[in-house]
């Protein structure tokens, strides 16, 4: 039988202060405009750094996501519309 072993592992956490990174934006393959953070890779506070950079990567993810879906829904929502004013007219 499997010996069961319970360990307690660190709790999540924030990142701790604003770490001083080089954040410029740039012009991407289809012309618009991306951030891009960098961090200093011997920094004494790499780990904090590194945690914040990926939270703000994440942040702008999931807001990117979130318009995107908005968009989505309304397009189908006119779709949906215009289907039923052709089935109006045509009966």
């Amino acid at each position: 039988m499997a010996k069961i072993e319970l360990r307690r592992f660190a709790k999540p956490r924030r990142a701790e202060t604003k770490p001083k990174t080089v954040k410029t934006k740039v012009l991407s393959a289809n012309n618009g405009k991306v951030t891009v953070r960098a961090i200093d890779a011997n920094s004494a506070t790499f780990g904090s750094d590194f945690l914040y950079v990926f939270t703000q990567n994440v942040r702008a993810a999931r807001e990117e996501n979130r318009t995107q879906r908005v968009e989505t829904d309304a397009n189908a929502a006119v779709q949906r519309s215009r289907v039923a004013e052709k089935a109006k007219v045509s009966s």
